[in-house]
């Protein structure tokens, strides 16, 4: 593979100098546990572009590294690191035993086979002090998506290492403790009902993870170790999440079903309530339309029982009574003579009333009043006749004075 596509490589895919140097950032515990000791060096096998080299040298550490890309020696010896075209075996197995604080590799053991990198293991607690770590980063298989595509990007990969596999192989080595710490990637969501969330971040986070390799166990404390990455894998993590997601949902569900279940049945009691209402509105129309015609039937039974009344001789003798009643009354208060004129006057004029229903008589009649020399005053105040018409054609003027005279009120 040409260097210089290597570098471009490197420069898409991983991320650019200034995204691996603030990802580097979260060693910075371990190198200020590791500069209690009054001289600190480190090694770094695979240095790349030189962004572990440049932390390294900002905190005044003896550094230097090996690279078998020529381009990326070049440029870090641009930057001013001691940094050879070298293949990590051959540079261990140059140096003295105990001389070197701090072995890194970064992304490297992924590329090399098995045997050489048990060889490398060996070699590097030879050359590590008696209080030096080694540090090895590698993508994480645990993690779906790098075990089963990005992994991949890069085709000088060779294959993934479990953290188990690379744990096994350093105490093999002799290595006295060897921690795996799980980094890089998403963070975990706070919200544990966000599962969405939470499968993004199953996806995406963990993507790397490092072993720590001590010399002599007493090296790093619990408490730097706590402050970098992750201990335990995050898949087991993950499934507890969505065990209890289900969980929670398939009770929200219940509760749904429950609070279904009493809609229901609220619902099946108001409309047996509205079912018996609108019988009970059924009967009570029934009941009014019952009482109607019972009313009705009454009713014409009084219509007609006043009627026989009203046609019955009782009922004549009555009224009969009462217009005796009511001439005593008149003569009582007016006298005989008055009472006298008002039944000569109420006479004639049925008399008259009779006379004009008939069409012979009150022609007769008219006729004799056309013939009075004079107009009599008599029939003035009760002869009856239905009123004329304003253009009423008569005989003569004299019968007209006369029927407009009766007309007045």
């Amino acid at each position: 593979m040409q260097d210089n596509f290597y570098l471009r490589l490197e420069q898409r895919f991983r991320g650019s100098e200034s995204q691996i140097a603030q990802r580097l950032g979260q060693y910075i515990p371990l190198l200020e546990s590791l500069e209690q000791n009054s001289a600190v060096s480190a090694l770094d096998l695979g240095c790349g572009r030189g962004e572990w080299l440049s932390i390294l040298a900002q905190r005044q550490w003896r550094v230097r590294g090996v690279d078998l890309n020529a381009s990326m020696v070049e440029r870090c010896q641009k930057q001013g690191f001691e940094v050879h075209q070298q293949d990590a075996l051959s540079c261990l197995k140059a140096l003295p035993a105990e001389s070197v604080t701090l072995i890194s590799g970064f992304h490297i053991v992924e590329h090399m086979t098995f045997d050489a990198l048990l060889e490398i293991l060996g070699e590097a607690w030879r050359v590590l002090a008696p209080q030096g770590v080694l540090l090895f980063e590698t993508p994480n298989p645990e993690n779906l998506t790098v075990g089963a595509h990005t992994f991949y990007m890069d085709p000088s990969h060779r294959h993934p290492l479990p953290p188990q596999l690379l744990q096994f192989a350093a105490q093999e080595q002799g290595f006295a403790q060897v921690d795996i710490r799980r980094l890089n990637g998403a963070a975990r969501p706070e919200n544990s009902m966000a599962f969405g969330d939470h499968l993004e971040w199953f996806f995406e986070a963990n993507q790397d993870y490092v072993v720590f390799a001590q010399k002599n166990a007493s090296v790093l404390s619990a408490q730097v170790l706590e402050r970098i990455g992750e201990a335990h894998a995050h898949t087991l993590e993950f499934y507890g999440i969505a065990r209890e997601y289900v969980e929670e949902t398939y009770q929200r569900i219940q509760r749904g079903v429950a609070i279904a279940n009493q809609q229901q049945v609220k619902i099946t009691a108001l409309h047996e309530q509205l079912q018996a209402f609108e019988q009970q509105v059924r009967q009570k129309e029934a009941h009014i339309q019952q009482l109607v015609q019972q009313n009705e039937v009454y009713i014409k039974q009084h219509q007609e029982a006043l009627a026989q009344l009203h046609s019955s001789g009782l009922m004549r003798l009555v009224r009969l009574l009462c217009r005796v009643r009511r001439l005593a009354g008149h003569i009582r208060h007016h006298g005989l003579v008055a009472t006298g004129q008002l039944l000569g006057q109420k006479l004639s004029r049925g008399v008259a009333v009779r006379l004009m229903a008939r069409p012979r008589l009150r022609k007769w009649a008219l006729r004799c009043l056309c013939q009075s020399p004079s107009k009599p005053q008599s029939p003035q105040g009760f002869f009856p006749v239905e009123q004329s018409s304003p253009n009423r054609v008569f005989d003569s003027p004299r019968a007209g004075e006369i029927w407009r005279d009766l007309d007045e009120p």
